[in-house]
């Protein structure tokens, strides 16, 4: 299954965000263990790295985002992409964004904490929680 990650699941992690932060770690072993594959844009590491660098050291931040870019593909924010976005009835222009990468990459689900993204419906993306997915992924006995 391959899975984009929203910028505040990969905060929630490298920052310990409480009460999200186990959820959120979850789905980061869930692609380490390789049950999922997991995939971020561009922009989103840009993102993380600029928040994470004014809450940690720059070493902390870099050996941080080395880490994170072990686990994950990163996907191009394309010119055309943005343009989509313009075109969808979303009111968030970074959501947009985010829907439109995922759907040229063929992702499988965008997972969010993001609530009005995930009262967003699309076509052929499932847009989830980090729980949501997690019991998805996690067999019942």
């Amino acid at each position: 299954m391959k899975v984009l990650l929203d910028t505040n699941i990969l905060l929630d992690v490298l920052l310990v965000r409480e009460p999200h932060f186990e959820d959120s770690k979850a789905i980061l072993t869930l692609v380490a263990t390789e049950s999922i594959q997991g995939y971020v844009t561009a922009n989103s590491v840009l993102d993380t790295y600029y928040v994470a660098r004014k809450n940690m050291t720059e070493i902390e931040a870099c050996t941080a985002m080395r880490n994170l870019m072990d686990l994950v593909a990163i996907i191009a924010v394309e010119g055309r992409d943005c343009e989509r976005a313009l075109l969808l009835d979303h009111c968030d222009f970074e959501d947009a964004v985010l829907l439109c990468c995922g759907e040229r990459a063929e992702m499988d689900v965008i997972v969010t904490r993001d609530a009005e993204l995930q009262s967003t419906w699309h076509e052929t993306l499932k847009v989830m929680t980090p729980g949501a997915l997690q019991n998805l992924c996690t067999p019942s006995f």
